[in-house]
């Protein structure tokens, strides 16, 4: 009898484990790789003239990179 209480009380404090839910970010990873890509393509110059380019590489690294 005091088993029985003892399993029971046991089973009702165990909860099922819940995988995590792993979501897939593909289409904002292509776009970060082409936004990698068409920086690249312009040129990465140290000049005010290139800042399209540095903001495109940081855009791109920033979709490719998160979690």
């Amino acid at each position: 009898m005091a088993r029985d209480t003892l399993e029971r009380l046991n089973q009702q404090g165990q909860q099922p484990v819940v995988a995590p839910v792993v979501q897939r970010h593909w289409p904002a990873q292509l776009l970060g790789a082409a936004l990698i890509g068409g920086a690249v393509s312009q040129g990465l110059l140290l000049s005010l003239l290139a800042w399209p380019s540095w903001l495109m590489l940081a855009g791109g690294l920033y979709l490719v990179l998160r979690r």
